[in-house]
């Protein structure tokens, strides 16, 4: 459920309820609950390939990647939009194996990801 986005959790509910309905209720027609599920089913399936088609649909969806930290500069406005903390990109550096944030080059959110690290590039090494 890590990368799940709102719409994807959306979607597990409303499966939920849909099918909860035939189980408990005096609503019997399993083909009502069926024909339900394959629709909202269908219709996820229907906006991811459009996402993938149109990318434009995929930003006002899920919205666009977001840099919070460049060159030993936080983007204090975008880390607050991102809804992260100095101390939520300092740990994730650290799992990523960063002994110090003077190794980190860029930090790039990903809509309903963990933040994504670039290392700082050393002096006659590529990566």
């Amino acid at each position: 459920m890590r990368t799940a986005t709102p719409l994807d959790r959306v979607l597990i509910f409303v499966f939920g309820g849909i099918g909860i309905t035939a189980v408990l209720q005096d609503e019997t027609s399993m083909t009502a609950c069926f024909l339900a599920l394959a629709t909202f089913g269908l219709l996820h399936v229907a906006t991811y390939a459009s996402k993938r088609k149109i990318p434009a649909l995929g930003l006002i969806s899920d919205g666009a990647r977001v840099v919070v930290f460049k060159n030993g500069e936080w983007w204090e406005d975008r880390l607050r939009h991102a809804h992260l903390e100095h101390r939520d990109v300092i740990a994730e550096a650290r799992q990523r194996g960063f002994k110090a944030l003077e190794e980190v080059a860029l930090v790039v959110v990903e809509p309903y990801r963990r933040p994504h690290l670039r290392r700082q590039e050393r002096s006659g090494q590529r990566r």
